[in-house]
């Protein structure tokens, strides 16, 4: 007995399927197979290298409040913990974000200095209010240094001018008065005693 085309088709049609149904059971199976292969292998790797237990299993009933866990000190002091008695604190969490630090260019106020140097000591705060006159930091600067050491050699020469000015006009005075003791033709012991300690 032949078949009609139109009794074939749904024949042909049940054939594939079947063979999709079995191979998306053959997919889901080896899926799973993966998946606990994968699940056994993360279990050998985690497995902990201390063979020692950390709690008595054995001792530790189950109320929950009466778990202990036990370290030895060495473990204690190779992890970093350390105990302190329990108090009340305020906790404040620390979060570390990207930034940049800027300054309020309106608020911002350049000084001219007539010299270079390097601030040595902040002596205003941003945002303190300051008086007329008041200093607001301490510079040090090589250029200041080689004029106020100008300055004190300046003063020194000043100094020694002036020292010198009045020796050169103390003998003068001293060589007048003796000129004009000497006119009057005065005993040679007078003279020496009058200008014994002047300067001639």
């Amino acid at each position: 007995m032949l078949r009609t085309s139109s009794e074939i088709k749904p024949a042909l049609s049940l054939r594939g399927d079947i063979a999709r149904w079995w191979r998306a059971a053959a997919a889901v199976a080896i899926g799973v197979a993966l998946l606990l292969v994968g699940w056994f292998a993360w279990k050998a790797i985690s497995k902990p290298t201390d063979t020692e237990p950390l709690t008595e299993a054995a001792n530790v009933p189950n109320d929950a409040s009466s778990l202990v866990v036990r370290l030895r000190p060495e473990k204690l002091a190779a992890a970093g913990i350390r105990t302190v008695a329990v108090e009340r604190r305020v906790i404040q969490e620390t979060r570390r974000v990207p930034g940049k630090i800027g300054y309020n260019a309106s608020k911002r106020l350049d000084i001219k200095l007539p010299a270079s140097g390097v601030v040595k000591q902040v002596l205003a705060l941003p945002g303190e209010q300051i008086a007329h006159g008041q200093p607001l930091a301490r510079l040090t600067s090589i250029e200041v240094g080689l004029a106020r050491d100008e300055v004190i050699k300046s003063e020194a020469d000043v100094q020694l001018a002036a020292y010198e000015f009045n020796w050169a006009k103390e003998i003068a005075g001293n060589l007048n008065s003796l000129l004009a003791m000497l006119e009057g033709r005065p005993d040679v012991s007078d003279v020496e005693e009058k200008f014994k300690n002047k300067l001639l």
